[in-house]
């Protein structure tokens, strides 16, 4: 131990190849450093990067060394160096914990990322201090480079320095949100901060690393699609909800309705030629951020709510409506090369990214978050086949559409008397394609893209108990249970986290007497 009472950092060999896992396991679905810039710093003798930030990135990247470990001995250093450099980042940062500064807001960010982990609550604490000091730093606002303002006080190197850090922010705000249940920090009418422009830029980004073909070579990006996603961001769904006063449900969405095109023009529309995959995560995040305080923020106490409150303007179906049409149109318009085809989820073959499969496996979520909230109490629902992921199309074609529409291979699911959409069957279809898309992350990745996977995998895994619980005869339930508690049971040979969620479920298993092998 130094004179410094902090453990010493890793020397040049050790120090590169944690670099080296960094930046291929979490940079590219975590792309909060700008690596080029990064990777200046932390060779620079004279203007060295931050050591509590290079201690944060060892030790995420020592989590993926000892995934690599050959044998119990390596498995073992590996995981007490991740949590000695753990420790030096929090030493470090209890030095600078009052000097707000980019490194920072960094170096929290990714020790949340470290405690989602462990499932602990300090990494819902950490994404907080991040979030705050961002706000403070002024980080949550459009500094003009992406206006190209001429005016502007910072570099271009700096802006996207700023955009990643707020955007990581924005990232595990929603994510440890999701996972912990808590309410989000971040509001839409609080930041005009652009997404990160040079998304990409570095050769294993998240974006070429999608857009890569097997033999190395890029692939060109397609042409727009007929009806192209934009996001709308900052506006209220009471404004939103008055874009779909006249749709039905089921309808496409390049369909004009005459009432609605008399009193609303459509969304304006651009090209997505060119966009990052990135930034069609970050849409996915924005939606999901929606459904998350849409859905389950507290009703306003009757003496604090006023008439132009949310919750009084729009009932919790119309919020259901507007959301699930927004949800449909991003998946829409993904281009072909980020798309996850039916055949290839219900084959488990792989993506051809592992990122592909986590925007996915997100949409889905997304999906059973949204829905989840209209499924009818045990005692009301029918004792029913769960409903199956055969169908090519998904849960948004015809089938299921309309309200009371059927369920391919399944029988036919009894709508919600709350909801005009069917829900049960939504929220099933979703919960097998997360078990799916997981066995195939599983069999073919040693990416296990972060403790994310884990709460979508138990996600998932609570839905397909429901329906044992609810279909006792239901052998499709059945099995998707036992594979989803499969793929959380290999997770938690390397997440603390989803071992706890692998053994929280398999206690409900046991306490409600499933046989998994009936």
């Amino acid at each position: 131990m130094p004179p410094s009472g902090k453990p010493p950092m890793p020397d040049g060999a050790e120090k590169a190849l944690l670099l080296s896992l960094y930046f291929r396991y979490v940079h590219p679905v975590f792309p909060i450093l700008y690596k080029s810039h990064f990777l200046q710093r932390a060779f620079d003798r004279d203007r060295p990067q931050s050591p509590a930030l290079m201690s944060a990135v060892f030790a995420a990247a020592s989590t993926y060394k000892a995934r690599e470990a050959t044998n119990e001995g390596e498995m073992a250093r590996a995981r007490i160096q991740m949590v000695v450099h753990f420790q030096r980042a929090k030493l470090y940062l209890d030095e600078q914990y009052t000097h707000n500064s980019m490194a920072t807001i960094l170096t929290l960010l990714l020790m949340s990322v470290y405690e989602q982990g462990t499932m602990s609550t300090r990494s819902w604490l950490y994404s907080g201090m991040a979030i705050r000091k961002a706000y403070d730093m002024g980080l949550h606002r459009d500094v003009g480079v992406s206006k190209n303002n001429i005016k502007s006080v910072v570099s271009a190197t700096e802006a996207e320095i700023r955009q990643r850090a707020w955007w990581g922010c924005y990232i595990m705000d929603i994510m440890v949100s999701a996972t912990l249940g808590r309410p989000t920090s971040i509001r839409d009418f609080t930041f005009d901060a652009p997404y990160p422009t040079r998304f990409g830029e570095d050769d294993d980004e998240l974006l070429l690393g999608a857009l890569s073909t097997a033999d190395g070579s890029h692939m060109s990006q397609p042409e727009s699609p007929p009806d192209s996603y934009e996001p709308r961001r900052n506006v209220p769904v009471a404004e939103r909800m008055r874009d779909y006063a006249a749709l039905t449900i089921g309808d496409s969405d390049s369909d004009d309705s005459d009432g609605a095109s008399a009193k609303q023009p459509r969304r304006p529309l651009r090209s997505q030629a060119g966009r990052a995959a990135g930034e069609y995560y970050l849409d996915l995040l924005h939606i999901l951020g929606h459904v998350l305080t849409e859905m389950y923020t507290c009703k306003p106490h009757r003496s604090y709510a006023s008439s132009y409150c949310l919750h009084d303007i729009n009932s919790r179906t119309e919020r259901l409506i507007v959301l699930d049409h927004e949800l449909r149109r991003w998946k829409q318009a993904l281009p072909p090369n980020l798309q996850y085809s039916t055949d290839d989820i219900l084959a488990t073959r792989p993506a051809r990214c592992v990122y592909i499969a986590l925007i996915h496996i997100v949409y889905h979520t997304a999906l059973i978050l949204l829905h989840r909230p209209f499924i009818s109490k045990l005692g009301e629902q029918n004792s029913q086949a769960s409903p199956s992921v055969s169908d090519d199309h998904h849960m948004h074609g015809s089938d299921l559409g309309s309200p009371g529409g059927s369920v391919s291979s399944g029988g036919s699911a009894r709508p919600n008397t709350t909801s005009p959409l069917p829900s049960h069957s939504i929220c099933t279809l979703s919960a097998q394609m997360i078990s799916l898309i997981g066995q195939a992350i599983i069999q073919h990745s040693r990416v296990y893209i972060m403790p994310f996977l884990t709460f979508m995998m138990f996600t998932a895994g609570t839905m397909h108990l429901n329906n044992v619980i609810v279909a006792a005869e239901s052998w499709l339930a059945r099995r998707f249970l036992k594979r989803t508690l499969d793929v959380m049971s290999r997770l938690g040979a390397h997440w603390q986290v989803s071992y706890k969620c692998y053994t929280m479920l398999s206690a409900l298993v046991r306490a409600n007497r499933i046989d998994l092998d009936q």
